[in-house]
């Protein structure tokens, strides 16, 4: 039925819950919308709108890189790509909040609405707090700064030089 084995319950809370702000009441949230919707509240939720933004589209970026996943839930859990995924979460009562339901509609929204990407085609990025020596950003052209987070993409390396004899 749900094929991510670290977030059991969302296949539960897809049954039976429904977005009551959107629209359509009864539009159900399917895998991509909560998956996006976890990464942002555990990533970017004091972040403002840009910040959200700016977080779902190095998902998008990647779900349409050769080198990721195509499925956004697969981009978000895959191995060691966003920290919050490491740690099994039982507790999904911040979906009860606010906070969270401003970001399943902006979610959605940014899932089925093609817009401007502000962070100019980013794949990776982290906080401030974090030292750029602990992520090796050497091989990373810095794209944007938002908020308290700086945004790469992979740099253009130059190929090596073969000699001529």
């Amino acid at each position: 039925m749900f094929r991510y084995l670290i977030k059991p319950t969302i296949a539960a809370i897809m049954a039976t819950h429904s977005i009551s702000s959107l629209a359509n009441p009864t539009t159900r949230m399917d895998d991509g919308v909560v998956c996006l919707a976890d990464n942002i509240y555990f990533e970017a939720r004091g972040q403002g709108v840009q910040g959200w933004k700016a977080v779902a589209n190095v998902v998008r970026n990647r779900v349409n890189n050769k080198k990721y996943p195509n499925d956004v839930c697969d981009v978000i859990y895959q191995r060691k790509q966003f920290s919050w995924t490491l740690y099994s979460r039982t507790d999904t009562s911040y979906r009860d909040n606010a906070l969270y339901q401003k970001i399943v509609t902006f979610s959605r929204q940014f899932l089925y609405n093609k817009g401007a990407d502000n962070t100019r085609g980013a794949l990776f990025y982290h906080s401030k707090k974090v030292a750029k020596s602990a992520i090796g950003v050497s091989a990373l052209r810095k794209t944007a700064t938002i908020r308290d987070h700086i945004f790469y993409r992979l740099a253009v390396l130059p190929k090596k030089q073969t000699k001529r004899m």
